[in-house]
């Protein structure tokens, strides 16, 4: 009878270990159908985030690309001002030889 009496309580201990097992897996499984249900939501707030880091450095590029474009032109402004400069000193020099 004692033999069964240490079987018996050897295998209530092993019940009760596996009920706070099932519990853990059950809290677990809890917590990783919560955190499933947060995921949409958090993945469309991530998409919103890297839409925006996007826009802002397309805007970037486009405000460096403009500023290129201004720089480029006033520079060809000013050879061009420099051209017509020389072109009016040749013609007033050539006019000035014919006559």
């Amino acid at each position: 009878m004692d033999e069964q009496f240490k079987r018996l309580v050897g295998a209530s201990e092993h019940l009760q270990n596996s009920i706070l097992q099932l519990k853990s897996i059950g809290e677990i499984a809890t917590k990783n159908v919560e955190a499933a249900e947060r995921l949409p939501s958090r993945l469309q707030e991530k998409i919103t985030e890297f839409n925006q880091q996007l826009a802002a450095a397309d805007n970037k590029d486009r405000t460096r690309l403009e500023q290129e474009v201004t720089r480029l032109r006033a520079g060809e402004s000013e050879r061009q001002a420099a051209a017509a400069a020389q072109i009016a000193t040749a013609v007033a020099e050539w006019a000035k030889d014919r006559g």
